[in-house]
């Protein structure tokens, strides 16, 4: 079903069975749940129950996504997070609930309120991308953050400690978006690049 609502999720848990034994079939070594919000919407733990039960079913150890964003923020230190999605509010409710449930203080929490699911595949890179993060975090996903910026788009680097700007100015250059400013205010720096390409 094209529609997003905790009903059309609740479906797709009860056909969950019959999808791992048609996957079981091409023998993979993992499968993955690929659906975060049916993964978080049952509360703590439900995710690894998905996981459990889809190789209980098949033999065939599996994960969710919404197991592996928990364990990816975990293995960031993250604490307080915020949250952007492409859900409708009662799908946020739950997401909000899974994440405080899991341990982290939820700052901020924005819905687009799409609710078809071809809608949520259509959603544009941006064309201007912020992240205020630590150096570590920029240089381990700068090509993730400049696949989100549209060609052409900006991304503004800030959070930088003096002297961290060259570093940052070089790894952004390499996966197709190159400084375009460098900004110092006291003891930070924020770098500014734009990414290789024009807007269509």
């Amino acid at each position: 079903t094209p529609e997003v609502s905790l009903a059309t999720l609740e479906l797709m848990l009860q056909n969950l069975d019959a999808a791992a034994s048609l996957l079981a079939d091409a023998a993979p070594d993992l499968m993955v749940f690929g659906c975060t919000s049916a993964s978080f919407m049952g509360g703590k733990g439900a995710d690894q129950a998905i996981a459990q039960r889809i190789q209980d079913k098949t033999g065939i150890p599996a994960v969710t996504t919404s197991t592996a964003v928990l364990e990816a923020l975990r293995h960031l230190g993250a604490r307080t997070i915020a949250i952007l999605t492409p859900y409708v509010s009662e799908i946020n409710e739950r997401v909000r609930a899974f994440m405080e449930a899991n341990g982290f203080t939820v700052s901020r929490l924005v819905g687009m309120e799409i609710r078809v699911t071809h809608d949520i595949a259509a959603v544009p890179p941006a064309d201007l991308l912020l992240a205020n993060v630590s150096r570590p975090v920029l240089l381990a996903h700068a090509g993730l953050l400049v696949g989100a910026t549209a060609p052409g788009g900006v991304l503004v680097l800030s959070g930088l400690l003096a002297g961290e700007e060259t570093v940052i100015s070089e790894a952004f250059a390499a996966v197709g978006a190159p400084p375009t400013a460098v900004t110092h205010e006291n003891d930070w720096v924020a770098v500014t690049c734009r990414r290789n390409g024009t807007a269509p």
